[in-house]
């Protein structure tokens, strides 16, 4: 039998990872594994083939938005380069420019927002801190 999942909730945006199997991670109701509602942000710890422990913290923007961003940038590439594809093949009609101008724009949008997603995975050495004690103050 096969079984598939339609909707649930799932943790999305796994960012500020402190080591140890600690980090922050967002949790939404998904459908088709598509995150929908956002169900809130979570600092999650321990073995993710066992037991995970989460506690609630505040919304992290950053989550959120590297949740969509690579989607994005990834859609942003593709037609980019279909649209280079279309100015390269027809150089004889008046929006040549405009098309190669709009596929300059879309892969920059997409390069650009893959390097987005780089930094945002990035944990500071303060959040690192800031974040390990929040854990300490629960576990005591």
């Amino acid at each position: 039998m096969i079984y598939l999942t339609i909707s649930g909730t799932k943790f999305y945006g796994i960012i500020d990872d402190i080591g140890n199997n600690t980090y922050v991670a967002t949790r939404f109701w998904h459908v088709y594994f598509f995150p929908v509602f956002y169900k809130g942000t979570y600092l999650c710890w321990g073995n993710p083939h066992e037991k995970m422990n989460y506690l609630r913290i505040p919304i992290s923007w950053r989550s959120i938005l590297t949740i969509f961003l690579r989607p994005l940038s990834f859609l942003f590439l593709v037609v980019g380069v279909l649209f280079f594809i279309v100015a390269i093949g027809d150089t004889t009609d008046k929006t040549y420019f405009k098309i190669l101008v709009l596929a300059i724009l879309q892969i920059s949008l997409g390069v650009g927002g893959f390097f987005l997603y780089g930094k945002l995975k990035y944990t500071s050495p303060a959040r690192k801190r800031e974040l390990s004690r929040f854990l300490k103050s629960f576990k005591n």
